[in-house]
Order: C-alpha cells, then structure tokens, then sequence
C-alpha cells in the first residue's frame, strides 16, 4: 500500500507546484508528503537533506516557500520543517523511509534530482512484486517538472544504470517499463 502513497504524493505535488518549479524543489515536496506527521509537519533535519545530495538544499526549501504558499517552521518550534497546512493526512514515514532508500540505492544516487525523481515516478506506478508497470509519459513528465523527450532521457540513464532494465512505448502510447527486480515501496 505505500506504492500509492507514493503516487498520490507524486500527483499532490504536481498539482501544488507551478510548472516551473525547480526538480530539486519538487523532489523535495515529494518527499516531504511522504514524511508528514501530524498537523502537516514535515521535519527537515540536516542530516536528511544532505542526503539527498542536492546541490543547494537551502535554495530548494526557499523555492517551496515562494511558489507553494507553504510555512517555514523554526528550530524550536517543532523545527525546523516545512508546513503543509491543507493536508490532513496521516503521517506515512514508512513510505518516507522507502523512499528515501530508492534515492539513495548505489546505482542511483549519482544521478541528478530529475533522474531519481524519474525512478521514483517508475518504482510508484510498479505493483509491491511486480517489476513492471505501464506510464501515461505526459504526466509522469509533468509531475517530474520535465519534458516527456526529459522523461525518456531520464528512463534511459536509469536504464544505463542499471536499474532500469527495459522500456518501451506501446501501441496505446504509455511507456512499459520493466526493472530488474521487483522494488516494493
């Protein structure tokens, strides 16, 4: 079941964030939704977002302070963490922690926001045991804040990596992916 946590994370932050909103921003946005607790924090411990090896973490909270009409919320305070004050939902830190370890999985972890946020797009969509899946291109592209030929760019360094095994377009137009093993969130 965190699979659709996972995605309706992915579809909640595409539907909050402009179009223009950076990768790293919104890959922080997805994982801040997935680590809610209640009242709509988010924690933002220092350790964690270096983790994420972004290359300006400070710049990509600041994004999601501008664009998002989220709250800042001081150490101190419960702090300090990101305030996602319309959600009511339950908090999800085990969807939060596998999450977190797919980013950091050793063949994916070098690659730039964009791409991580791509696989993750992918391992969402998966069912728990399953290592395929099928992906409307424009909208996992758009809740990646990229461009489908981006999405495809994307699919082909996971693939290079590889974690990704196959992909392909089929004849409804939706993307078949196809990892190397089952990856359950």
């Amino acid at each position: 079941m965190r699979h659709l946590a996972v995605r309706a994370a992915l579809g909640y932050t595409a539907a909050l964030l402009p179009g223009s909103t950076g990768v790293e921003a919104r890959l922080l946005a997805v994982l801040c939704v997935l680590r809610l607790r209640a009242g709509g924090r988010a924690p933002l411990p220092g350790g964690w977002l270096r983790s994420l090896r972004f290359s300006f973490p400070d710049n990509a909270v600041d994004e999601l302070l501008d664009t998002a009409g989220l709250h800042f919320i001081p150490p101190g305070n419960g702090g300090p963490a990101l305030l996602f004050p319309e959600l009511a939902l339950s908090p999800r830190p085990r969807a939060g922690h596998r999450a977190q370890r797919l980013l950091t999985d050793p063949q994916l972890r070098r690659h730039y926001p964009a791409v991580r946020l791509a696989a993750l797009t992918v391992a969402a969509w998966c069912e728990p045991g399953d290592a395929s899946c099928l992906l409307d291109p424009d909208s996992a592209a758009r809740g990646c804040g990229l461009t489908p030929g981006g999405l495809l760019d994307a699919l082909t360094l996971i693939q290079t990596s590889g974690w990704l095994r196959h992909f392909e377009e089929a004849p409804s137009g939706l993307l078949r992916c196809t990892l190397h093993h089952p990856y359950t969130l």
